[in-house]
């Protein structure tokens, strides 16, 4: 038996008897401090942000089975790129630009972390349910250590929806994240999507998207810098779901929403002309 493997063992050992230890004292000052907050916010405190970052970060590589930049870190370095663009990359290109990004690790955990993962780059969706499998604990922990951020569960929604074809899963995990986060309009928006795309059913996509642009009408009067681009990506879904219910004149309000900051108002007004020549008769 290897040392590594004896370490482990020693590990768990020693995490199982501290919640022993823990568990009863914890119950016994809830009940004093009457307070409904998790150990994880008690004890870590905003530390506990960082770890849930970790825990998004470690769910990204689990789903990409090796080492290179991940979501979060092309996000950092490519702020700038439309979202379209970024979504429009061929899997194909994707792989031949990942081999190529074996850099020196950031930090020590990252370095750390390397003896965990496989250096060859392949998908977890290619991998069957038991690859699928390691990422779900990871985004379990993150949305228990930063409930609040709405964003945990939509990365969660999509993964499972998109990649893994757990959509019941999916919208579960979304409305957890609903529950946490009370109209949150990132979450409903996801929600949307996965009726849409999903299950098929664009009058309950077309209700949870309304109800996204309210909530986020109500944020956007609160802040003097809004969130635009989750504006646009709201109304785009708004024409999606009018579009496939036949509500051309709708669709049309939306495209018109959608030009006031969109970075290509010539093809959005083109989508507007086009839409009013074919149902010209209906508008």
């Amino acid at each position: 038996m290897s040392a590594a493997l004896l370490n482990f063992g020693l590990l768990l050992t020693i995490c199982f008897c501290l919640a022993t230890w823990v568990e009863p004292r914890w119950r016994k000052y809830s009940k004093q401090a009457g307070s409904p907050a998790s150990i994880s916010t008690k004890l870590l405190g905003e530390s506990r942000r960082l770890l849930a970052g970790q825990a998004l970060i470690a769910a990204d590589k689990y789903f990409h089975l090796g080492y290179y930049p991940s979501v979060f870190e092309l996000a950092e370095k490519e702020e700038d790129q439309h979202f379209q663009g970024m979504v429009t990359q061929t899997n194909a290109a994707n792989h031949a630009e990942e081999k190529t990004h074996h850099r020196e690790p950031l930090d020590w955990l990252e370095r750390f972390s390397r003896h965990f993962h496989p250096s060859v780059h392949v998908h977890a969706d290619e991998k069957g349910e038991a690859a699928q499998r390691e990422i779900l604990p990871w985004l379990r922990i993150a949305a228990e250590l930063e409930p609040e951020n709405p964003q945990v569960y939509v990365l969660a929604g999509f993964y499972l929806r998109t990649r893994f074809n757990r959509i019941d899963d999916a919208e579960s995990f979304l409305r957890d994240g609903l529950r946490a986060n009370p109209g949150s309009p990132e979450i409903l928006l996801e929600l949307s999507k996965l009726y849409l795309d999903n299950r098929n059913d664009p009058g309950q996509s077309l209700n949870l998207a309304e109800l996204a642009w309210r909530r986020w009408l109500e944020q956007a009067q609160k802040t003097e810098e809004p969130d635009i681009f989750l504006k646009q990506q709201i109304v785009t879904q708004l024409v999606q779901a009018e579009t496939k219910l036949g509500h051309w004149r709708q669709a049309i309000r939306w495209l018109e929403e959608l030009k006031k900051h969109s970075p290509n108002p010539e093809s959005v007004a083109q989508r507007i002309e086009e839409l009013r020549r074919e149902h010209i008769h209906d508008l």
